[in-house]
């Protein structure tokens, strides 16, 4: 579970990074946690939590944690560096009853809201999030003042199988022609299931520009996992936007590569993804080639969709 800080002059580099939203990479899809209580690292430790098979290579890899800030900006690199660093021991998975899991109360109330940058300079945002019992709404409504939400945007709506699990209603929204360097306020759901979130615009893109980016990897939904988002939404040098480089939820980990574990960990990464964005790399873990259940091909694209009933 890799995480560390970058900082850039110019925000060109982004676009070898994919633009997909979290969802269509594993269901198909503040910097400080803004609202609320973090969720403990310690729910559940009394009961019976089943072990992740990590291998020995990447536990020595999670051992060590660095956060480095690096000023890349014409090509000089200079910073300050802290230690982060996690025992050397097995994982243990959170309990599905964990706290970090909770649902949101209501009615079909949104879940697993995260947001991903939407263009390649930033005046773009695609905002995606699930409803469990039927389609519900996909409109968003967004605004510069939190009590006047005067645009709207509408998604698209879809849902998927995968072996014996069937996924609930995913929503995609683009919302463009975005003023630089701002903060929106947004609102997904409807009635008593609304949900209120914001973000900040990235600044105008320019050579001298300086741009956060936080790195993750390897994070999983582990007690450890829980522990290594804390670190990085309580470090005093926040990512402005978060470069996860792969390796999301481990759900391929689990018995027929259980999906709900997706579930599990879109609501684990809500209190950080729903208020910045969090742009994707699928890694090894997210192929999903799994021929004693039926998934013959190698699925890198995201659809997961080569497993229907």
């Amino acid at each position: 579970m890799p995480v560390g800080f970058t900082r850039r002059g110019s925000r060109h580099g982004m676009s070898g990074h994919s633009h997909l939203p979290i969802s269509e990479l594993f269901k198909c899809p503040n910097f400080a946690s803004p609202v609320g209580k973090l969720p403990s690292a310690g729910c559940g430790a009394s009961k019976k939590a089943r072990q992740m098979k990590f291998s020995r290579s990447f536990v020595a890899i999670a051992a060590s944690l660095v956060v480095a800030v690096a000023s890349l900006s014409r090509g000089c690199s200079a910073g300050n560096t802290s230690a982060f660093v996690r025992k050397d021991q097995k994982a243990v998975d959170m309990p599905l009853d964990c706290d970090a899991f909770r649902v949101p109360p209501g009615y079909n109330a949104p879940q697993q809201v995260h947001i991903t940058q939407g263009d390649h300079d930033g005046s773009a945002v695609i905002v995606s999030w699930l409803t469990p019992e039927k389609p519900g709404s996909s409109l968003v409504l967004f605004g510069t003042s939190e009590n006047h939400l005067n645009f709207s945007a509408k998604g698209k709506v879809h849902r998927y199988k995968y072996y014996n699990y069937t996924s609930g209603y995913i929503h995609h929204c683009l919302i463009r022609n975005l003023k630089y360097d701002t903060k929106y306020y947004y609102v997904v759901g409807v009635g008593h299931s609304r949900r209120n979130f914001w973000f900040i615009t990235p600044p105008k893109v320019g050579p001298d520009v300086p741009y956060m980016f936080g790195l993750i990897g390897d994070l999983g939904q582990s007690f450890d996992s829980n522990r290594t988002l804390t670190h990085y939404e309580s470090n005093l040098r926040k990512g402005q936007t978060v470069l996860f480089v792969g390796d999301l939820s481990y759900a391929d980990n689990y018995p027929n590569h259980d999906n709900i574990r997706w579930d599990t960990w879109g609501r684990f990464i809500e209190r950080n993804a729903a208020y910045q964005p969090w742009i994707w790399t699928a890694g090894n873990h997210e192929i999903d080639f799994a021929p004693e259940i039926g998934s013959t091909l190698p699925n890198t694209n995201g659809s997961r969709q080569n497993c229907q009933k």
